[in-house]
């Protein structure tokens, strides 16, 4: 039978043993004090980094699994030396037989740190047999630091990377091309050629020479007149700098920050009898600003077994110091050949990154909106981009995403109006963007009219705006329109008449 409680809520409690006492339903911590056991019995993976018990949701910020492909709109893929990154049913990072070689597998988006919710990152992957020489890695990162499990060498350990920084530099262009030419830009040594148009505005010819880098080696953007430049490694760069032109082009370089090489800190690991690193494990790596703690799920039982914990007092920096510079990472694999002569290959089968708590906007959101005129029926009209940059105009690398919320369209056309979002998107005529700062602003925009070929990209988005008289309200939070460092994207128009006349406001914040 149940029992009612008349005293309270009159709510009738169910006769289940477990329930009938509150007792039944109570552990105890570490200090003897009562809990209520909500969660599997000594399960070190129950509770949030800070303590809290996860009644507090997962938050998802990023779910890839193998059997959907590499796709650059979710991953990003690095090679040297003959490594790979391929698919096999399940995603292979290779090194190869070459000392210095890599692979690198990882999420485009990162999974934000915000102040006072901590974050999870759950990787399923095995690793090859150990290979001296070689280092394995499944874990999180970003530019300058890390956290990995793997085999460095042929010991399984824990792998703390940090203090590291990337080296910037900033391209001023100072004036607009008179004649067709080609300029070669020099960076530590390696050299780039851009062929320049007369008539090419100092806009232009940056966003050229920022589209001649496949962020491999180089990550850059234009911004106004300017090309930022982000080295895609760590260390001080010694090589030759330098701009040169066959044309009255001319440019400024300047070294904006030095770079440091990482400090890598190993340590060992004792793994439980259960687990071996070459069958498939489900890995998680629960984590704050000041800290990690990293877990193995045991099949048997479904429970989270701590493998390892890495704290401050842990780590060779200072306690006065903050042991990652920014913790917003992402979910990442590594095969890498430090100077051995077998290759090796790390298998993962899927990423998942989640922030512990429900996500709430927090700062200003930001907004901005354009006017286009006259443009003609059965074109698809550049209307206004926005691009997140990969580093910030103080010069740090910039962690921070932008989630798109509203939209609002009027137009004067007599038919309908299609609109488009495009992720990443290339405009053809002109063939390049003008991206523009903004004062106190991270983003920066391109509000110039010009014409897109739809057929190249897929829209992430498509909405409809009615004919002239009828304004237009497009809330976009439902479609996850997030936009990660060095990427950017943009509004299109088409309809079946002239456009006289489209205006748009938009609204987004800056997420992490």
């Amino acid at each position: 039978m149940a029992n009612l409680n008349p005293n309270s809520t009159n709510y009738f409690h169910s006769y289940e043993p477990n329930t009938n006492d509150l007792t039944m339903a109570m552990d105890y911590n570490e200090a003897g004090e009562p809990i209520i056991r909500t969660v599997g019995y000594n399960s070190p993976g129950g509770n949030t980094f800070f303590g809290a018990n996860y009644s507090i949701p997962l938050l998802p910020i990023l779910q890839l699994n193998s059997y959907e492909g590499i796709k650059e709109r979710n991953t990003q893929t690095y090679t040297g030396g003959g490594g790979s990154v391929s698919e096999n049913g399940d995603i292979t990072v290779s090194c190869s037989t070459t000392p210095g070689s890599y692979g690198v597998y990882r999420s485009l988006r990162f999974i934000p740190y915000r102040a006072g919710q901590s974050c999870v990152a759950r990787v399923l992957g095995k690793f090859d047999t150990a290979v001296a020489g070689t280092q394995q890695r499944l874990g999180v990162a970003n530019q300058e630091n890390g956290y990995f499990v793997g085999y460095n060498g042929t010991s399984f350990q824990f792998l703390h990377a940090h203090s590291g920084v990337a080296e910037q530099w900033e391209l001023d262009v100072n004036n607009t091309a008179s004649a067709n030419q080609t300029i070669t830009l020099t960076l530590n040594s390696v050299a780039t050629t851009i062929a320049i148009l007369s008539g090419d505005t100092v806009n232009t010819i940056a966003q050229k020479i920022s589209l001649a880098f496949d962020d491999s080696v180089w990550l850059a953007d234009q911004v106004d007149d300017k090309v930022k430049l982000l080295s895609g490694s760590l260390g001080n760069l010694t090589g030759t700098f330098s701009f040169a032109s066959t044309g009255n082009v001319t440019g400024t370089l300047t070294e904006k920050v030095s770079g440091v090489s990482a400090t890598e800190q190993w340590h060992d690991i004792t793994l439980p009898s259960w687990l071996v690193p070459t069958d498939y494990t489900h890995w998680q790596f629960q984590y704050a600003w000041q800290g990690v703690r990293v877990y193995a799920l045991r099949d048997t039982s479904g429970t989270w077994e701590l493998v390892h914990s890495h704290m401050p007092a842990e780590c060779s920096i200072s306690q006065t110091e903050l042991i990652v510079t920014n913790p917003s990472f992402k979910t990442t694999a590594v095969a890498y050949n430090t100077g051995g002569s077998t290759a090796v290959t790390v298998h993962v089968s899927s990423f998942a990154g989640f922030v512990e708590g429900e996500e709430a906007i927090t700062s200003f959101t930001h907004g901005g909106g354009v006017t286009q005129t006259s443009m003609a029926s059965g074109t698809y009209w550049h209307i206004m981009s926005i691009q997140n940059p990969y580093t910030t105009a103080n010069d740090k690398i910039n962690y921070r995403s932008i989630r798109f919320l509203d939209l609002t369209v009027a137009v004067q056309c007599n038919d309908p109006v299609e609109f488009y979002i495009f992720f990443n998107g290339q405009p053809v005529s002109p063939a390049v963007f003008n991206f523009v700062s903004y004062p106190n602003r991270l983003y920066s925009a391109d509000v110039t009219k010009k014409v897109f070929d739809h057929t190249l990209d897929t829209p992430v988005a498509a909405l409809i705006a009615g004919i002239t008289g009828s304004n237009s309200q497009f809330d976009l939070r439902p479609y996850n329109l997030v936009l990660p460092p060095g990427t950017h994207m943009s509004l299109v128009a088409y309809s079946t008449n002239s456009l006289n006349k489209v205006t748009i406001g938009g609204t987004w914040s800056q997420v992490g």
